[in-house]
């Protein structure tokens, strides 16, 4: 891996992360090329970077097979997730490899694809738009899916029983159902 891809990937990871979404490297493999795979609250991400554009392609085909053999065994509830491939190139590609490019990123098949380089336009006007000039360029079309916010509550149970008696239920059902929960990790009201 050269230092440009390295680096296309270290910033990927942690602009993702300071964006909200979990990352982890390691989970897909696709031969040589490294790949970060990141999760949303509704998304899957894979981020592969290469040098060049055919090592890029070949990448992206098989991050994309292998980031839904992992949603589909990740989670069997039916939960429906979005999944996007997004290459990254240090470097703007030839007017023959644009072609192919727009080509990929037309097949949605398994996965959305998006290629970004430096001053690409098309992603710049967009990202614009999203996300107000914020973050970087790539991954501004894909923020609105993390933008729920995140709440730490100490005591849930104690947050419910609050919820529960503002919404006008018997406190001593109220109490029985949370105290069943606490002792059975279901609620009981017989």
């Amino acid at each position: 891996m050269t230092e440009a891809v390295d680096t296309l990937l270290q910033e990927a990871d942690a602009e993702l992360q300071r964006q909200g979404w979990r990352v982890a490297r390691d989970v897909v493999h696709v031969g040589e090329s490294p790949v970060l795979v990141a999760e949303s609250v509704a998304a899957f991400l894979a981020v592969v970077a290469n040098e060049a554009w055919t090592d890029l392609e070949r990448s992206m085909r098989l991050a994309q097979a292998e980031l839904a053999d992992l949603v589909s065994s990740h989670d069997r509830s039916g939960r429906r997730w979005d999944l996007f491939v997004v290459g990254l190139l240090p470097e703007r590609p030839t007017e023959s490899e644009t072609l192919q490019i727009d080509q990929l990123e037309d097949n949605t098949l398994m996965a959305r694809k998006v290629i970004y380089w430096p001053g690409r336009q098309e992603l710049a006007a967009v990202s614009a738009d999203r996300a107000g000039g914020r973050g970087a360029p790539w991954l501004r079309p894909f923020m609105a899916f993390h933008l729920e916010p995140v709440v730490h509550v100490s005591d849930p149970l104690a947050l419910m029983h609050e919820r529960l008696l503002a919404r006008s239920f018997d406190t001593a059902t109220v109490e029985r159902a949370i105290d069943s929960f606490r002792e059975r990790g279901e609620v009981e009201l017989a």
